[in-house]
């Protein structure tokens, strides 16, 4: 019974390491077919790589590094577009990449892209089952559009990242998970209108950025935070807590002690204030949150440009006048007892 015991755990064993084996070797299988498929087209002092036209729907897998022959390599418009049975991809180091890289890979579930400046518009369009989004070293800039109606998309990871384009990620409605970049500078309109599954987000506090227009409106945010380096724009934040909305956000932090008219933003939390008591679906009123002996800097901000949104903004302690602000800070976020929020890097 042990010799018996003993050969079936080493054929159990043996079809494991054989099943790995096999794995393996069918995503080299498939990295190698997927070179067959592409084609490298000498441009003067550069290469241009692209899905051969015959062979698009035969591509399941995809590795392009930014050097062949010894010269860099760029990606034309629609490189790859349409290759319908794409699953993965990484890009490495290519010189640029061209509009509508993926356009219409729907079945593409996975990229990686790293070490060139620029991902232009309409990267991903069509791209419907994109779940994870991972852009690596050296990116700098998102161009517009580029995961529009990405129903699909739950995780995107930027490392150097600095300019996000108008309507990057609108309508995103499954993203919930979104790591900014540290070098962060501006975010576009409509950037992240409409990712109602997008509950939390942090801002960096290295460089200053600029918020576009409504470009986290009717987002899933439960919470804003809003340090001093930060400029909110134009309805920024529009409808993150009006009843009927999709969003349940309760309350917003603001961190300036300095606060102005570009901090502060044109109604960029418009459409909060029906939010006076709590509501129907048991959802407490919406408040604002400033740093102590701030509020009469805030209110004569508000007030000089006569913002509607902050104007009918409620808090915990009730109407404080034409201008609602809280001048309490939250114990738990004042570390340092100065009376100042502490905003968490």
């Amino acid at each position: 019974m042990k010799k018996r015991g003993l050969i079936t755990i080493i054929f159990l064993t043996a079809t494991l390491i054989f099943s790995g084996i096999m794995v393996g070797c069918q995503n080299r299988e498939e990295i190698t077919q997927a070179r067959e498929m592409i084609e490298y087209k000498l441009v003067e002092d550069h290469y241009e790589v692209s899905a051969k036209k015959d062979a698009r729907n035969g591509i399941k897998s995809i590795e392009i590094e930014g050097t062949y022959n010894g010269l860099p390599v760029t990606i034309p418009k629609t490189g790859f577009a349409a290759c319908t049975n794409l699953v993965s991809a990484k890009i490495n180091g290519v010189t640029s990449i061209g509009d509508r890289l993926f356009m219409n890979c729907i079945s593409l579930t996975t990229v990686s892209i790293s070490g060139v400046d620029t991902i232009t518009k309409n990267a991903f369009a069509g791209c419907s089952s994109l779940k994870t989004l991972t852009i690596g070293e050296g990116v700098k800039n998102l161009g517009m559009t580029i995961c529009k109606d990405c129903s699909a998309l739950e995780t995107v990871t930027m490392e150097d990242v600095e300019v996000i384009g108008n309507n990057a990620f609108e309508n995103c409605s499954a993203l919930s998970a979104l790591t900014f970049s540290s070098e962060l500078k501006s975010i576009g309109n409509y950037a992240f209108s409409k990712c109602i599954s997008l509950q939390n987000i942090h801002f960096p506090t290295k460089n200053e950025i600029s918020l576009g227009e409504y470009c986290f409106s009717y987002a899933g945010l439960l919470e804003l935070k809003i340090p001093a380096n930060v400029k909110m724009g134009f309805y920024s934040f529009d409808h993150l807590a009006w009843t009927g909305s999709y969003s349940k956000c309760r309350s917003a932090y603001l961190y300036s002690t300095e606060p102005s008219m570009e901090y502060l933003g044109v109604n960029s939390i418009g459409y909060t204030w029906d939010r006076n008591d709590d509501t129907d679906d048991g959802l407490p009123k919406f408040m604002v949150y400033v740093p102590t002996d701030c509020m009469s800097d805030y209110k004569s901000v508000a007030e000089e440009f006569s913002d509607d949104a902050w104007r009918r903004c409620v808090t915990n302690v009730g109407k404080l006048g034409e201008f609602d602000f809280k001048d309490v800070p939250y114990e738990e976020n004042d570390k340092n007892g100065n009376g100042i929020l502490d905003y968490e890097e």
